[in-house]
């Protein structure tokens, strides 16, 4: 079997996958849900690439955790998707160069969970939620991110807002919830 690595740098490897990593067709925010069970979105060609071998996947791995989706949509169980993002968010607390990669974030929930109650869905939203906010404000390389049906405290909305490489911030359904001591959010950002 030929050893692919020996063949070309590193450096050229990469600059072919960033080749293969054309942008995923952006879709509208309120088509976050369109795929929900998926986490982690990137160009079939790269998905290939990953599965070839394990030089290739650790080489993939930066273009595989550009698009990343911790949305759930309200028809489906969420339980599952609750799971994986526990998952990735592990991970991110395991491996912190994850988050360099982040370019594009999708996150919140819709309202409405059909066929659970909604305070036990609440309840294990919520404690991810926290999780979901402080790994957002850490994601220095974050260009773009989409937000719907989210709560914000003004803590974190100025924390997204002070993102150095955030160029795209799409809300939609949101509240800011200010409590006596938090200061207002400086949208000027």
């Amino acid at each position: 079997m030929t050893d692919f690595t020996s063949i070309l740098p590193v450096d050229t490897w990469l600059v072919v996958l960033e080749f293969l990593a054309v942008p995923v067709p952006r879709h509208n925010v309120e088509g976050i849900y369109d795929e929900d069970s998926i986490i982690l979105r990137s160009s079939p060609a790269i998905r290939a690439m990953a599965t070839l071998s394990r030089f290739f996947y650790q080489l993939a791995d930066p273009f595989r955790f550009r698009e990343v989706h911790l949305a759930v949509h309200a028809l489906e169980d969420p339980i599952e998707k609750y799971h994986r993002i526990k998952e990735l968010l592990d991970l991110l607390d395991r491996r912190p160069e994850v988050k360099l990669w982040i370019r594009i974030l999708s996150i919140g929930r819709e309202i409405e969970i059909q066929g659970r109650e909604r305070d036990d869905v609440d309840v294990e939203y919520i404690a991810l939620e926290r999780r979901i906010h402080k790994v957002t404000s850490e994601l220095r390389g974050l260009s773009e991110l989409r937000c719907m049906h989210m709560v914000f405290t003004p803590t974190f909305l100025s924390a997204i807002l002070q993102l150095p490489q955030l160029d795209d911030l799409e809300l939609k359904y949101f509240q800011v919830l200010q409590g006596p001591t938090d200061p207002t959010p400086d949208w000027s950002a």
